[in-house]
This record gives C-alpha cells, sequence and structure tokens, in this order.
C-alpha cells in the first residue's frame, strides 16, 4: 500500500499535466501528423487557400500597376496614341503586334508592320513658353527671276529672263537707207545698219528683195505692241509671238524683221519656204546676223518659229553660233 500510493499520485499528476498542453496529436492514413482540437476548439479544420491559376492576374496590395506587366499579345501603344491603319478584317483602328524581344523566350514572334501598314501619330508637347515671332520673314524669290541687263551689252541675252531698263536708248542709232526699207524713220545702231545694208545689196545681186519692215523699237513702242497683241489673241498665246516691254530684242537696236515680196511684205512663216527666205538662213550669218527663234526651237526659246527676226551680233559670233548648233540664246547664256 505504502508503495502503490506515490505511483498512484504520479499517474494522476502526469493525467492533469497532459490535459493542460491541450490534447494529443494522432496519425492519418498517409502517416502524416494531425493536430487533434483540444479543448475549447470548435473541432471545425481550416479549409486550406486555393492556389492561383499560373495565368489568372493576381492583384497585389500596394502595388503600383506598372509592375504588372501587359499582355504580350496585345501591347499598349507607347504614348497612348491611337493606331491610325486597319488590321485587315474590319477596319477597325487596333494596335498592331509587338515582336517578342529577344531572349524574351515568350514563344511567340510577331512580323515588325511596314510604315506602309501603320503609322502612329505622336503628338509633340506644346512648349513650356511660346517662342517669339521673327523680326523678319524673307519673301522667297521668284522660281524664275528677272535679271537686268545692260543697255549697250550687244552680247546681252534678252529673253523671258533678261530684260533691258525701260530707259534704255542704245547708243549711235542711225536711220536706214531708205532702199533698204519699207518706209523711212528705221533705225539700228551704225554697225548694224551697215551690215544689213551690205546683205540686203548682195542679196538683190543674188535676185532676191529683202526689206526691212521694222528695227529698233523704244521701250514704250513695245509696250503698245504687245498690249495690241494681248487685246487680239489673249495674254497666253500673244507671250509666244512677242516680247513683253523690255524683253524684246529690238529694243538693243540691232535686231530686225525683214520681209519680202513673195509674203507680200508681211511678216509671215511662209518666208522660210521662199528663195529669199532660204538665202538668209544660209548667208546671214557672213554678215554677223542671226536667226533667233529658229523653227523646233520654241520649248528653248520660248517663242515661235519667226524666219523674218534677224539680230546682229558680229560676223564672228554668227558663225560660232552656226557650227554650236546652239540657239543664240543659249549660246548667250554659255558665253557669259
Amino acid at each position: 500500500m505504502t508503495r502503490t500510493l506515490p505511483a498512484f499520485a504520479a499517474a494522476l499528476i502526469l493525467a492533469f499535466a497532459f490535459a493542460a498542453c491541450g490534447g494529443t496529436e494522432t496519425m492519418d492514413d498517409a502517416g502524416i501528423e494531425t493536430p487533434t482540437p483540444g479543448p475549447g476548439s470548435t473541432g471545425d479544420t481550416p479549409t486550406p487557400q486555393s492556389t492561383p491559376a499560373a495565368d489568372a492576374e493576381t492583384p497585389v496590395a500596394g502595388t503600383p500597376e506598372s509592375a504588372t506587366p501587359p499582355d504580350s499579345r496585345t501591347p499598349a501603344v507607347a504614348d497612348g496614341s491611337d493606331v491610325d491603319g486597319e488590321d485587315g478584317r474590319d477596319g477597325a483602328a487596333r494596335p498592331g503586334p509587338t515582336p517578342a524581344a529577344e531572349g524574351s523566350g515568350s514563344g511567340d514572334t510577331y512580323p515588325i508592320a511596314s510604315p506602309r501598314q501603320f503609322s502612329i501619330a505622336t503628338p509633340t508637347p506644346p512648349p513650356s513658353t511660346p517662342a517669339p515671332a521673327p523680326a523678319h520673314t524673307p519673301t522667297p524669290a521668284p522660281a524664275n527671276p528677272v535679271a537686268v541687263v545692260a543697255c549697250n551689252d550687244f552680247l546681252a541675252p534678252v529673253d523671258k529672263q533678261h530684260r533691258l531698263p525701260a530707259n534704255c536708248v542704245p547708243h549711235g542709232l542711225v536711220a536706214l537707207p531708205s532702199w533698204t526699207t519699207m518706209r523711212e524713220g528705221q533705225y539700228m545702231v551704225a554697225e548694224a545698219a551697215e551690215a544689213f545694208a551690205a546683205m540686203v545689196e548682195d542679196a538683190a545681186a543674188a535676185g532676191h528683195t529683202i526689206l526691212a519692215r521694222s528695227a529698233y523699237r523704244s521701250y514704250d513702242t513695245q509696250v503698245a505692241v504687245y498690249n495690241s497683241h494681248v487685246q487680239n489673241m489673249g495674254q497666253e498665246r500673244a507671250d509666244r509671238v512677242s516680247a513683253r516691254p523690255g524683253h524684246s530684242e529690238h529694243q538693243l537696236g540691232t535686231t530686225v524683221d525683214v520681209t519680202t515680196p513673195q509674203v507680200n511684205y508681211q511678216l509671215s512663216r511662209a518666208l522660210g519656204d521662199t528663195a529669199a527666205g532660204r538665202w538668209l538662213q544660209q548667208n546671214s550669218w557672213n554678215y554677223g546676223f542671226v536667226m533667233s527663234y529658229p523653227y523646233g526651237k520654241e520649248h528653248i526659246t520660248g517663242y515661235s518659229y519667226e524666219p523674218w527676226h534677224f539680230r546682229y551680233v558680229g560676223t564672228d559670233i554668227a558663225i560660232q553660233v552656226r557650227d554650236s548648233g546652239l540657239t543664240l540664246g543659249e549660246f548667250l547664256h554659255r558665253r557669259r
């Protein structure tokens, strides 16, 4: 009895100690320890939380949006602007696919759109402060500026791009001999007048009558001539057959319009088909005269064919023009 009491007391103390710890532990069928609820527990086993799917977005509280990358198949436009192209299906504007970055490991690749397929408009941000207006805006030069040439430069180009001053009256004007003109009062500079008289005389010796119908014209006279053409045929056609004031070679005092009885003393393109006209084309060089507006060169000269219009440039230059194959205007341009 004496030995049994201490053992019973020890067992009783162990039982109270175990109860205070909250219960016992058992093993389930898999051999995993499962805690057994102790006194005061509801007895319910808490349900474990489900693991989120690998491709589902799980926003984390307190994490900025930029921390979650967009889907690589529907990329956002970097600047937030719309794509102004078409996707090839219903015409709706959609952002195009973005090619996967090298080494990204996404496994998907997309072609890079060419500029003809897509064009992303990037708006330009307004300046923080307005730019000051320029003090002076220069006026652009005209496409075909007109140059003014010297009045007494007998080798100056005078055409649609080059003009003489309005007050230009060449030095040394003399009246042509009456037997060389249709009417008195025709003038040329002395050197040109002498050469013209010699040409008319030699043509007569060859059986051809050649007379001056119009020689020197002042700026004011050309104003009247040009305006008459504009009134009769309109400006577009007038610009093909008549020079504007200041642009006429007649103002140089070295140019003459000729005629013959075969064309009734008119200024006619038929002159080129007459015997006198052919003689002029073959021999005018020898007297220093060049036909300024030859046949088939309107695209170069800017004027229609005029077999009656001859300009004096001196024998040496006239022969050089003939040998060059250029029009007089082309030759004079290159010579400057």
